[in-house]
């Protein structure tokens, strides 16, 4: 098995006036620098989330799930890249449907995540779209976790002319493609896949 890892673009539309047509790829970029691998570590986790730059360190960290525990407590947990080496971040806990529903990125970092600075610092990749979530996120934000997205990330609109090649990482990058006006767009698009991760422990996290 396999899972989408780079996403590519070629755009196809001769004579496209952006302002006119509009259809840009917009691209959500950090705003800080990043540290350490993003998108997958070797052993096939994939990123979950950022910890934020904060005062004491400049950087965005990616946050990674390990879900091959297999604990009585759960077969989930996040962890962070530091020294090469894994820092867990969170207990163990169950993946679940019904917290996804719930909010589950509110529930892992207000309930979960034990790392009194990382449960500050924590983001989800992408929020998720549920209207108990949005609820959940306005209470959180009202309490003490305010988190505007303009401030951690800044847009790169790519309008989509003849001949531009675009590749980015479909996991770490939140994207969207914006509203064509007048005329259609035309482009070929594919992914490269990589192997999902193996049901083993990897001593190398990078």
């Amino acid at each position: 098995k396999s899972r989408r890892s780079i996403s590519w673009l070629i755009y196809l539309n001769k004579d496209w006036d952006q302002e006119k047509y509009g259809g840009e790829l917009r691209c959500f970029e950090r705003r800080a620098q990043t540290l350490g691998s993003v998108g997958a570590t070797k052993c096939g986790d994939l990123q979950v989330g950022w910890l934020l730059a904060s005062s004491s360190d400049p950087y965005d960290r990616p946050v990674f799930l390990d879900s091959t525990k297999y604990t009585d407590h759960g077969n989930c947990q996040l962890y962070q890249i530091i020294n090469n080496r894994p820092h867990i971040i969170s207990q163990p806990f169950f993946a679940s449907p019904v917290m996804f529903i719930l909010g589950g990125d509110t529930l892992l970092r207000d309930i979960y995540i034990t790392d009194a600075d990382a449960k500050q610092r924590y983001r989800p990749l992408e929020q998720v779209q549920t209207p108990l979530n949005e609820y959940i996120n306005r209470l959180s934000s009202q309490l003490s976790f305010q988190h505007n997205t303009e401030r951690t990330t800044k847009p790169r609109d790519i309008a989509p002319t003849a001949g531009t090649l675009v590749l980015f990482d479909s996991v770490s990058l939140p994207h969207e493609v914006l509203e064509t006006r007048c005329r259609p767009r035309f482009a070929c698009s594919g992914w490269f896949h990589e192997d999902q991760q193996p049901h083993v422990f990897s001593s190398s996290y990078s």
